[in-house]
């Protein structure tokens, strides 16, 4: 696995800690019941059939 997809993991895994390391104004208005969900363009790796 590259460095990009740990990284891109690391913002799924963790979307209010990356939210307020990137965007700290916005990230200090939400509150802690606010999901975050993100919209992805990749397919899930469940997803994918590798044969």
């Amino acid at each position: 696995m590259s460095h990009d997809q740990y990284f891109k993991n690391l913002i799924l895994d963790y979307p209010h800690a990356a939210l307020a390391f990137f965007a700290a104004a916005e990230a200090a208005d939400l509150g802690d019941d606010v999901r975050i969900l993100p919209a992805r363009q990749e397919q899930l790796a469940a997803q994918i059939r590798i044969t």
